[in-house]
C-alpha cells in the first residue's frame, strides 16, 4: 500500500520553495508514495500549478476567501477524507495549520523551516513567529546553519526534533559552455542579501 502524503504549501507562485515542492514531486517515488498538495491561498494563474498537474498530483484550494477559521476548517476536512499518514507544512508559516489539521487523525505532521532560524521567526509578529516555530514539534530545514541555529536556541519556541533537507537543484536547467585555456573565469552570482537567506 502506498503511504499518503499531503503537502500543505500557502501559494504556487513563482518562488524558491514551490520550485523545491515541484523538484520534490517530480523525483518522489510513485510506487511507494502517493502526494497530494493543499494550497492555503490558491489561484489558478500561478507559475506551479500546471507544473504539479502535468506531474498528475492532485491539488486542493482550501478556499477563496481570506477567512482563517474556515481555511483550518477546510484543511481539517481534507485530512480527513485523504487520511494522509503523513502532513508536510512545506512553509513556515503554515506549520500550525499542518499540526491543526492533523490532529486527531492518525497523521504525523512535519513542519518546514525554510529560512534562517531566528530570522524566520522573527520575520512574523511574535505570537505568530513562536506558535510555527514550536508546531509542529518535528520540522526540516533546508540548511544546517539555521537547524544549528535552532538547536543551539534558547527559546522554549522551537521544534523538538530537527530534521536538514537540502535544497535540490536541476541541472538540466542550466547549459555548459568549455572553459578556454589560459583565458580569464568570471563567476556572477545573484541573491538576496537580506538576513532571511543567510
Amino acid at each position: 500500500m502506498k503511504c499518503r502524503l499531503l503537502y500543505l504549501i500557502g501559494q504556487l507562485g513563482a518562488g524558491g520553495q514551490e520550485r523545491q515542492l515541484c523538484y520534490l514531486l517530480q523525483a518522489i517515488d510513485r510506487k511507494r508514495y502517493h502526494p497530494a498538495v493543499a494550497v492555503w491561498s490558491f489561484r489558478e494563474e500561478d507559475r506551479y500549478v500546471s507544473d504539479i498537474r502535468a506531474l498528475g498530483v492532485p491539488l486542493y484550494s482550501l478556499g477563496a476567501s481570506d477567512n482563517i477559521v474556515g481555511k483550518l476548517r477546510a484543511f481539517r476536512r481534507l485530512v480527513g477524507t485523504l487520511q494522509p499518514e503523513v502532513v508536510h507544512s512545506y512553509c513556515f508559516w503554515t506549520n500550525v495549520a499542518a499540526c491543526w489539521g492533523a490532529r486527531n487523525s492518525q497523521a504525523v505532521a512535519i513542519g518546514s523551516m525554510r529560512g534562517g532560524f531566528p530570522y524566520e521567526k522573527d520575520e512574523f509578529d511574535p505570537f505568530v513567529g513562536n506558535v510555527n516555530s514550536f508546531w509542529p514539534r518535528n520540522q526540516i530545514f533546508n540548511s544546517l546553519t539555521a537547524a544549528e541555529n535552532a538547536r543551539r536556541s534558547k527559546s522554549p519556541f522551537v521544534p523538538r526534533h530537527v530534521y536538514v533537507v537540502r535544497n535540490a537543484l536541476d541541472l538540466r536547467r542550466f547549459s555548459t559552455v568549455p572553459v578556454l585555456n589560459g583565458r580569464r573565469i568570471r563567476i556572477l552570482g545573484i541573491g538576496s542579501l537580506v538576513p532571511v537567506k543567510r
